[in-house]
């Protein structure tokens, strides 16, 4: 009895498994992906939007477009879809003197926002979360923007300003330098590491096209991937 319960400890000594020890290595220290969000107000329309899109298409870009509703274009709102960008909703009237009235406690603000959400459903069958205040919201009244962001949290929409704009809404002469453009947005300082940039697709934003492919070799440059602001953090 003795020798088979020794017999059967050489066994077990014999087939245990060994002891193996493994370098646990820490994973390397990579920062976080730069991401660029180009994104363009007011349009769309034929003279600027579609050689936009011609651009992105070309350097594999997406970008977010706050449109506003316009009759006869209907094919470059399907454009922007199909080709994967995001469509925000810029308002229905873009009417700074209603939008931001004082006087009805957002009342005409909550029915245009509706009214333009409606119409992209009903023409695109399109929703969308994604809201961005005519002239930004630090161009009025603080009361004002925080009673019109209460209306746009209750109907679920996220907000979005810009980090850096390339200043094709500017008066001077330098709105329609296609260099200038480029050089707002890329002399910004101290960029981080999620950069929304401000750009206009209306019919008289010419330089805006011009100035596109420079802002994305740029942004390249210095390590910026491309997404649209519905992936935004």
């Amino acid at each position: 009895m003795c020798k088979l319960v020794l017999l059967s400890l050489v066994l077990l000594l014999t087939h245990a498994t060994p002891h193996i020890s493994y370098d646990v290595k820490e994973p390397p220290n990579v920062p976080p992906q730069k991401i660029a969000y180009l994104t363009i107000d007011d349009g769309p329309s034929e003279s600027v939007t579609l050689p936009i899109l011609d651009i992105l298409h070309t350097e594999d870009v997406k970008a977010t477009f706050f449109v506003l509703p316009y009759e006869g274009v209907d094919h470059i709102y399907k454009r922007i879809l199909r080709e994967g960008h995001a469509m925000g909703n810029h308002s229905y009237t873009h009417d700074y003197k209603r939008l931001y009235s004082s006087a009805d406690d957002g009342l005409f603000f909550r029915a245009d926002i509706e009214r333009a959400d409606a119409w992209l459903k009903k023409k695109f069958s399109h929703e969308t979360k994604l809201f961005r205040f005519p002239g930004g919201s630090q161009s009025w009244n603080t009361s004002v923007i925080a009673r019109r962001r209460e209306i746009l949290e209750e109907l679920g929409y996220r907000v979005f300003d810009w980090d850096v704009s390339n200043g094709d809404t500017d008066p001077s002469p330098a709105s329609r330098d296609p260099d200038a453009l480029a050089a707002n947005v890329m002399g910004r300082a101290n960029k981080p590491d999620r950069l929304i940039v401000l750009m206009h697709d209306t019919g008289s934003k010419v330089a805006t096209v011009e100035a596109l492919p420079r802002v994305i070799a740029g942004l390249r440059a210095e390590g910026y991937a491309f997404d649209t602001l519905e992936n935004y953090p």
